[in-house]
């Protein structure tokens, strides 16, 4: 269960690296975690070849290693 406050969010993992790099790789949708520990992203993901994975920010501000990349694409 993660602490309340805590940011996790959907990023696209541009390069494909497996590595989070701020200002290449993009925030495609967050959410904060509730009191209760509960959480949903509802998103449209844009059209193109996409890489996803999570991250989780905690609320004082340390960042978890990205989850495992999916790769996917969307059509326009």
């Amino acid at each position: 269960v993660l602490e309340a406050g805590t940011t996790i969010a959907l990023v696209n993992d541009v390069n494909n690296n497996g590595m989070w790099q701020e200002g290449q790789d993009k925030v495609v949708a967050s959410a904060v975690v509730a009191a209760n520990g509960s959480w949903t992203i509802t998103t449209t993901l844009p059209a193109g070849a996409l890489n996803l994975a999570f991250l989780v920010w905690d609320v004082a501000g340390n960042v978890s290693s990205i989850s495992q990349v999916t790769n996917t694409g969307v059509a326009s």
